[in-house]
């Protein structure tokens, strides 16, 4: 952990200014791809949560970045944090994926077929008038008390775990 920690001290990516940074994270309860019941409140009364807004399974970038969030989930966990994932894809179309190729994540999956869930977080406008829709990756982490402290949104996935890790450490008091 320590050396991640470093790494993320001299790599370290500030969040990007949002309107949802300090302020709550807007609240979701839904079924997970495997129909179980998630909830962003009751998820936090275990710890901080890291989520990510991806495009779906065609994005091979987004994909990236949820095995490399995979890979680092053991130390998410140990600062108490879990990692939830969210796409427009149907549950049905990411439990394909899981079996074509052979994988499934240790951190749940989260259909958001409407982008309700992507709009209230800022990533998601829907077409309007000559503007077509527009769907934005997103990493947002949220503290146990439910406030946002640290965003990143844009064209391309985030995929600096450090910096994720990092920010899970402030909020727990491991870094300043």
């Amino acid at each position: 952990m320590e050396e991640i920690l470093d790494e993320a001290k001299r790599l370290h990516w500030e969040s990007e200014a949002h309107p949802l940074l300090g302020k709550p994270a807007p609240e979701f309860s839904v079924e997970d791809v495997d129909g179980k019941r998630w909830s962003l409140k009751d998820r936090l009364k275990q710890g901080p949560v890291v989520i990510v807004f991806y495009l779906g399974y065609w994005c091979d970038h987004c994909v990236s970045q949820l095995f490399g969030a995979n890979e680092d989930i053991g130390r998410f966990r140990e600062l108490g944090a879990d990692v939830v994932a969210i796409s427009p894809d149907a549950a049905g179309t990411t439990l394909l994926s899981y079996k074509k190729y052979g994988v499934r994540f240790d951190f749940p999956v989260i259909p958001d077929v409407n982008k309700h869930i992507a709009q209230s977080y800022g990533v998601y406008t829907p077409a309007k008038g000559d503007e077509p829709e527009d769907m934005a990756h997103g990493t947002f982490v949220v503290d146990q008390a439910g406030i946002v402290r640290w965003v990143r949104t844009g064209t391309a996935p985030f995929g600096h775990n450090p910096t994720l890790i990092y920010e899970l450490a402030k909020i727990k008091g491991l870094v300043k």
